[in-house]
């Protein structure tokens, strides 16, 4: 693993931070650069790593899963890389496990803690447009891989749009009602370190476009949502701690939500324990926030261990 530049004014018993990135950008994407420092600030040391590498079982302490944003195009590799790793890693592999796929939605819904969209699942080239629209009582639908990212793979379905599979689509979709408010209000994203909220952002899709990724055209506003949408999250982080046994708060976690009509507070979109974007462009004091709540999450390892 490559050393810390900072790492010069670290002792040499400091923890060794990887900060797990992807090979095509090995390096820390722009909203991460100050990560460095951050560790530092906290006595550690911490520099990229791109998950697949092949790494000694004493190169570092710790693995942040931070930027593989290609996991889901080879999701058992990742997991079997992740799970290979002899150190803690955060969030923890069970979460990542738990996370990796999106039915974690109907199980949040099942146990109370947030409403979602009317939500199905169907196996790939099972279903045409009628069926798919039935399935959610809806004239228009989403349909996804129940493992993405970045919108890959999405597509909104409707009388005008009617569903095709492609033959190399395969395993498993989930379908949901399209919410009119991502639209029309854009989608909000909590970010939280170790159960604590850090800051938040308001991604706007561009007109004609329901997709909120920059990489669609979205744009980003550094706001703050209403009380309802804060305790909405609340709610999920505490449900899906309860669901996974946890007895910490997760380290990092971004609850993305969208208020909509007819909902009494919010309507949970997402709850992002992987690898999340984690918007620190907007709060300058969000690094080092991430950073201790890291550092902690290690300490705590260190001890029961």
């Amino acid at each position: 693993m490559p050393s810390s530049p900072s790492g010069s004014s670290l002792p040499k018993d400091a923890p060794r931070v990887a900060i797990i990135t992807d090979s095509e950008h090995p390096g820390l994407r722009p909203d991460d650069v100050g990560l460095i420092e951050a560790f530092a600030a906290e006595g550690a040391s911490a520099a990229p790593l791109p998950w697949g590498s092949e790494v000694g079982a004493d190169a570092f302490d710790c693995a942040v899963i931070r930027t593989p944003w290609d996991y889901f195009l080879h999701p058992g590799a990742f997991i079997e890389w992740v799970d290979g790793l002899r150190v803690p890693v955060l969030n923890p592999k069970e979460v990542l496990r738990w996370n990796l796929d999106k039915g974690y939605l109907q199980e949040l819904a099942q146990l109370g803690v947030a409403e979602i969209p009317r939500t199905a699942l169907l196996e790939a080239g099972e279903g045409d447009t009628a069926r798919v629209l039935e399935l959610v009582s809806s004239d228009r639908a989403v349909v996804k891989p129940v493992i993405s990212g970045g919108a890959h793979g999405t597509r909104v379905v409707s009388g005008d749009q009617p569903l095709t599979w492609d033959s190399s689509e395969t395993g498993t979709y989930i379908v949901q009602e399209f919410v009119d408010s991502v639209t029309e209000l854009g989608e909000w994203s909590l970010i939280y370190f170790n159960g604590e909220f850090s800051h938040s952002v308001l991604k706007v899709p561009k007109p004609g476009d329901f997709r909120v990724q920059d990489d669609f055209g979205g744009a980003v506003q550094f706001d703050r949502p209403s009380e309802s949408l804060f305790e909405v999250a609340a709610g999920v982080l505490a449900g899906a701690q309860r669901a996974l046994g946890l007895t910490h708060p997760l380290p990092y976690a971004r609850v993305d939500l969208v208020e909509a009509r007819g909902t009494s507070a919010g309507l949970l979109m997402e709850l992002e324990l992987i690898e999340p974007e984690l918007f620190f462009r907007a709060d300058p004091e969000s690094q080092p926030r991430f950073a201790r709540a890291i550092v902690g999450a290690l300490d705590r390892s260190s001890e029961a261990s």
